[in-house]
């Protein structure tokens, strides 16, 4: 899946991974875009943010955060990937 492009590289005794698990705080979401390096605002002329991106609003399944405080890892997931 998608996270698995995040957990490491290959290594020389086989695919050993690493996945954090993460509890994440969303908030207020948009869809979100890939050049984007911080959320888009609420509306014109305000200062007031969205917290989060997705990759749909309607059925999201990719979310994007930009502060560290709004993900706290909770697990360390180790695996092999066998052929």
């Amino acid at each position: 899946g998608y996270s698995l492009r995040f957990c490491g590289q290959r290594s020389a005794g086989g695919q050993r991974r690493f996945m954090l698990m993460a509890s994440v705080l969303v908030g207020d979401c948009v869809k979100g875009s890939p050049n984007l390096v911080e959320p888009p605002k609420k509306q014109s002329g305000s200062h007031e943010r969205y917290d989060t991106t997705v990759d749909n609003e309607a059925s999201p399944t990719v979310f994007c955060v930009f502060r560290d405080y709004q993900a706290m890892p909770r697990y360390v997931i180790e695996f092999v990937l066998t052929s």
